[in-house]
């Protein structure tokens, strides 16, 4: 999910901006503006699966699976989100966070 939102509107519509401004076609950044839209694209599939699956994870092993697959859902989404200042603190926490994860 979080790849699918990283470049939607901004990202994608930054792109087309400076790719029109130096005489290239948009297409590429303007089609995939519009596969992966919120309401209806990849962004939409993905969110879907991830329902899908907390509410499986809720009826196979109750609220504590479907936590815990969620921590690993947020994990994921918050790796595309690094912070600007102290990256080093950053991707050694979030590492230590993810082996955690990976080994309960």
């Amino acid at each position: 999910m979080a790849i699918e939102l990283s470049g939607i509107g901004g990202e994608y519509r930054r792109s087309g901006d400076v790719l029109r401004n130096y005489g290239f076609s948009s297409q590429f950044t303007d089609l995939h503006n519009t596969i992966d839209n919120i309401v209806s694209g990849h962004t939409a599939w993905a969110l879907e699966a991830i329902k899908i699956n907390l509410d499986d994870m809720l009826q196979k092993g109750g609220q504590s699976l479907m936590q815990e697959h969620w921590h690993k859902v947020w994990i994921g989404y918050r790796s595309l989100k690094i912070p600007k200042n102290n990256i080093k603190t950053y991707i050694i926490e979030s590492r230590s966070r993810l082996f955690d994860t990976c080994n309960t």
